[in-house]
């Protein structure tokens, strides 16, 4: 019964180490360790047998059985912390390719994606940002304090809307705001909220740094995103207009 049981073992044991070999299938490194284990304390259990005919079987075996499930756990113990940390490196580099490093904001890949995903019928509501004169601090001041503004602009942006839903950066000095179900009022006084905001925040570094602002609701007629945005990019221009310094 021992002599079957080692050669089935061992039989195991070369199908498994030559698929492994052979045909280089790494996934099975486990069992290959697992099994050789196993079939190490078999001899032993055979080959102490041979020595002392009385002794009864089964210690070896019994210990191999145990090392076999040891080594199964280790391996799959490893693997899964190894997938865990993939998952989590995984996540980290998903954010940073959304995210916006100057400001944390959502960059405009992570909006394109949202707006992929977009269904008519909602009650989405759309927000533009757009910084004034930041040219003329650029060309006056320095990119150094043009970037200043632009940081600044942001972060009362997403303190004004952290609740509310997605701050992204479009561009240089583009920003929007994607929410949903929030009425015509509440919109116009957020907008108001964060002119005052960015004005506040920004006085130390010129009397020119202010935000224009637009904003549209959803309707039953849009059929994409595209139509919300430009409605609401035109209220933002005609916002510039009116506030132009």
């Amino acid at each position: 019964m021992l002599f079957l049981l080692l050669v089935i073992c061992v039989g195991n044991l070369f199908s498994i180490c030559w698929e492994f070999w052979h045909n280089h299938n790494k996934k099975i490194l486990p069992m290959v360790v697992a099994i050789s284990v196993f079939c190490l304390f078999a001899c032993l259990e055979l080959i102490h047998t041979l020595i002392n005919i009385r002794r009864p079987l089964g210690v070896y075996l019994q210990i191999g059985v145990l090392a076999f499930y040891i080594v199964i756990c280790v391996f799959s113990i490893r693997n899964t912390l190894r997938f865990y940390l993939e998952g989590l490196r995984s996540e980290y580099y998903k954010k940073l390719s959304y995210t916006d490093q100057m400001t944390g904001c959502l960059n405009r890949h992570a909006f394109t994606e949202r707006e992929i995903r977009w269904t008519p019928g909602g009650s989405d509501v759309l927000l533009m940002a757009d910084l004034n004169n930041l040219k003329q601090i650029n060309d006056v001041m320095g990119h150094c304090t043009g970037d200043l503004y632009i940081e600044r602009c942001a972060a009362a942006m997403q303190e004004i809307f952290k609740n509310l839903g997605d701050c992204y950066r479009m561009g240089g000095d583009e920003f929007l705001f994607w929410g949903a179900g929030i009425s015509e009022e509440k919109a116009e006084e957020l907008e108001e909220t964060l002119r005052l905001r960015v004005r506040e925040a920004c006085k130390d570094i010129s009397p020119l740094c202010g935000v224009a602002c637009g904003h549209a609701v959803a309707s039953g007629e849009d059929t994409s995103v595209g139509e919300i945005l430009k409605r609401a990019d035109e209220k933002m221009y005609e916002n510039k207009r009116e506030r132009r310094f």
